[in-house]
């Protein structure tokens, strides 16, 4: 089966593996999920941030759901990545043009901060850290 099929069609299912207490299961089911290809409609809900109207932080990390919250992150993490590529690259050569893709990755970094992403990174990890000192 393709990579992107499994992506598409089998992501929500994989998901509510990961919720069982089958820590044999869950782990396969995560392990399917992370060589899959990246999951087109939340990639999309990612890269596009306030270019949606209902935009709101809690669709983009879905703090409800622990293994959704992590993919999303990872899907962050890899654009973060490559923006700061472009941003090297930019800063080392001023006068360079960037290509579309390149300035499509930049505008993404500059919305993903103006719109206030880091603090939102910012405030799921302090979250986190209450509730584990709470247990």
């Amino acid at each position: 089966m393709p990579r992107w099929k499994v992506a598409r069609d089998y992501f929500e299912p994989l998901l509510d593996l990961m919720k069982t207490t089958d820590n044999e299961v869950a782990t396969v089911a995560w392990s399917l999920l992370r060589t899959a290809s990246t999951n087109p409609a939340l990639y999309r809900k990612v890269i596009e941030l306030d270019k949606d109207p209902s935009f709101a932080w809690s669709e983009i990390f879905m703090v409800d759901n622990i293994h959704k919250m992590l993919y999303v992150l990872q899907i962050v993490e890899a654009l973060l990545e490559e923006s700061s590529y472009v941003q090297e690259f930019q800063a080392k050569n001023a006068h360079a043009a960037l290509s579309e893709e390149d300035q499509e990755k930049s505008d993404w970094l500059r919305r993903f901060l103006v719109l206030g992403g880091f603090q939102q990174i910012l405030s799921m990890f302090h979250k986190s850290l209450e509730m584990l000192s709470q247990k």
